[in-house]
């Protein structure tokens, strides 16, 4: 079923009630912060996040009965780029996120999806890797950055916003 605007192009109601979604949104976060936020809020809900990440890790990693050491390293690798990508895909932020008053949202303001935030967690293990210089690559995509977006924003096409 579609509709016609006063131009005469037709839409489907989904067209429109995805519209009418991203304007509440936008309304309520207001369009200005689609730019993104400050780096050291979302450091330091990256700060409280780690280790809800690694207890769930261990918890469901420690169980698993995988007896070889590699299998079960990426088990646990798995486990905990989960705990990012499960909540950000159907919470839209993860609790460090929520305790900040932070939320992801795509770059034209609407919720994220799934492919979104596995992007991003497998990009974090990048950009947050020890052998990397730590969180330092990620730090200054936020500074410099003209929407604050990490590497793993840009390719995934989100932006972290104040709520």
């Amino acid at each position: 079923m579609s509709i016609s605007d006063s131009d005469g192009d037709d839409r489907s109601l989904a067209d429109e009630w995805q519209d009418d979604k991203r304007h509440r949104l936008l309304a309520h976060i207001g369009p200005d912060l689609l730019s993104g936020t400050r780096s050291g809020q979302r450091y330091f809900a990256l700060v409280m996040d780690q280790p809800i990440a690694m207890f769930a890790m261990y918890i469901i990693g420690i169980n698993a009965p995988i007896s070889n050491p590699v299998l079960h390293g990426l088990f646990f690798y798995f486990v905990y780029l989960a705990y990012f990508s499960v909540t950000e895909a159907i919470f839209g932020r993860t609790f460090g996120k929520w305790y900040f008053g932070l939320k992801v949202v795509t770059s034209s303001g609407n919720r994220i999806g799934w492919r979104q935030s596995i992007v991003r967690a497998l990009m974090m293990s990048i950009e947050n890797n020890p052998i990397l210089l730590g969180g330092l690559p990620a730090a200054l995509f936020v500074w410099f950055s003209r929407r604050r977006q990490r590497i793993g924003d840009m390719l995934a096409e989100t932006v972290v916003v104040q709520v």
